[in-house]
């Protein structure tokens, strides 16, 4: 499959094992990415000489947030730092002369209150507040309303109301702190009794507070939801043909920019898999609710899945993921957070790691549970037995962002910005969405 000029190529399973000589090779075809040491300098050219060994000097990073008071770790830990020293990082600094600011913490709010910054071309920030339904499921749930309503105009004036029959589809979710939404979601227990409701904290992870609900037990005065809160609709029928047990997808998306947009997913991901057989009947909020490994929960690499469906239904599977992402991220997004040219104002340019969980149905129907907002880029701390997927996987996936980075940055200091171009070059096992 090729989507843009980037293909996702996951499924071959050879991503996380090429990746480390190509990333050897870029860096060594690639002088962008090295100091530049030789002087080549004659009389009267020493301005510009100096000029060009300070666009290619090397790029500072910065992993401590401009707002954290619990001096809290750098995204990923040492695995990071390795990860972006091998590809010629400078740091992680502590000072305000770096190029690019990455963490897993809303940057936006800190940066405005320590603005000035010293001013640096080319600066790069991760998590700078605007695609803001990453996180909260809240406003995700807005925002894809709003999708759904520009998408229901399309299919009225192109098909005449009806959309077509591989369209993106979307998990029923009511916000249910606004009283229409919480009527609305009551009305539709009352139609479906039997059916079961995800019940979730707005911002919250690892599964916490999250209830499971049926209609016909659901009782207002006792079992009403507080706080700020979503029903999401449950998937009563996963795909179960990947070892009879009920998975979902964690999938790594990078969003380069966002006027115009440019959003991709790492080829490879991480597929969560509960040890238990699942009973569509008696469905448990223990064991069919979960957002990470565990005991009970075991990790696979994407390549697992797409070996197990074969090729054609791999295929098919990847791209209605890729159109499902490309109307969330892509339609409606101004109308939701504003007008992303405003980015330009704030004296650097804005990125984005995201984590977005999918679950197929039993028809290799991808919904979309929730975007995290840090897609989890740490690889110890859950066993040994786990570490060795999780270095083959986020390995390449911070690799490539990290040469994406440095080549932006330096294109940044010489002028020379050709957003799409640097993109094809660094993001080799990325899939182009937008």
């Amino acid at each position: 499959m090729m989507v843009g000029q980037v293909s996702w190529c996951g499924f071959v399973g050879l991503a996380a094992t090429i990746f480390s000589c190509v990333a050897a090779a870029a860096t060594e075809r690639n002088p962008s990415l090295e100091a530049t040491t030789e002087d080549h300098c004659t009389v009267g050219q020493e301005a510009a000489c100096a000029g060009s060994a300070a666009a290619d000097m090397p790029v500072r990073w910065r992993g401590k947030t401009y707002n954290d008071s619990r001096g809290r770790s750098i995204y990923g830990g040492d695995h990071t730092v390795e990860t972006f020293a091998r590809v010629g990082f400078e740091g992680p600094v502590e000072d305000d002369e770096w190029d690019m600011l990455f963490t897993h913490h809303l940057m936006g709010r800190a940066l405005r209150e320590r603005s000035p910054l010293p001013e640096r071309q080319g600066r790069l920030v991760n998590h700078c507040q605007y695609f803001l339904a990453a996180g909260d499921k809240c406003k995700l749930a807005r925002h894809i309303a709003r999708v759904e309503d520009s998408l229901q105009e399309e299919y009225t004036s192109a098909y005449a109301g009806s959309p077509p029959l591989d369209s993106p589809r979307f998990l029923r979710t009511f916000e249910l702190g606004n009283a229409l939404q919480n009527a609305a979601w009551q009305e539709a227990m009352k139609a479906e009794p039997d059916r079961h409701w995800v019940i979730k904290p707005c911002i919250a992870g690892q599964s916490d507070g999250i209830d499971l609900i049926r209609g016909r037990d659901f009782k207002a005065d006792r079992d009403q939801p507080h706080g700020r809160t979503v029903a999401q609709e449950f998937v009563e029928r996963p795909f179960l043909g990947f070892g009879g047990r009920k998975f979902h997808l964690r999938l790594y998306v990078l969003v380069t920019r966002w006027d115009p947009p440019g959003i991709f997913i790492h080829d490879e991901g991480m597929l969560f898999r509960s040890e238990r057989t699942y009973d569509k009947d008696r469905p448990s909020r223990q064991h069919d609710i979960f957002s990470g490994i565990s005991k009970e929960v075991r990790p696979y690499a994407f390549a697992a899945l797409w070996s197990e469906l074969g090729e054609l239904q791999a295929r098919l599977v990847r791209d209605r993921i890729v159109a499902l992402l490309a109307q969330v991220m892509g339609r409606a997004v101004d109308i939701t957070f504003g007008d992303p040219r405003s980015l330009d104002e704030r004296g650097y340019s804005c990125f984005d790691l995201f984590g977005a969980d999918v679950i197929l149905d039993e028809n290799l129907q991808p919904f979309l549970m929730e975007i995290n907002q840090g897609p989890d880029l740490w690889v110890d701390g859950r066993g040994a037995a786990n570490e060795a997927l999780q270095r083959g996987l986020k390995g390449p996936l911070l690799q490539q962002l990290a040469h994406w980075v440095a080549l932006r940055v330096k294109a940044a200091r010489h002028g020379t910005v050709n957003a799409r171009e640097i993109e094809n070059e660094a993001l080799l096992n990325y899939t182009r969405v937008l």
